[in-house]
């Protein structure tokens, strides 16, 4: 079995290109004529629009990698619900 280390690094890369997909998916959604640089760290692509239903399909892949590592490093954030007091 791998060490904890190296998960929690493969947990880092995974969020590092969630967050690069997430830029590209936002920047392509609100400037729909404009070209974007994605750089993953693994390659680098220019997007446009058209590219946004690959880009989204990715993005929820990374997402499931995050939450598959999550459960085996035991870094899982869970969702706490705030209320406000009266």
């Amino acid at each position: 079995m791998a060490d904890q280390s190296f998960w929690l690094q493969m947990l880092e890369k995974q969020k590092e290109i969630a967050l690069a997909y997430q830029d590209a998916i936002l920047a392509i959604t609100l400037n729909p004529q404009a070209e974007y640089t994605l750089d993953t760290g693994q390659n680098i692509q220019k997007v446009k629009y058209h590219d946004l239903p690959a880009i989204q399909e990715s993005f929820e892949s990374v997402m499931n990698s995050i939450a598959v590592l999550e459960k085996r490093t035991g870094v899982c954030s869970g969702i706490i619900i705030a209320k406000p007091s009266c």
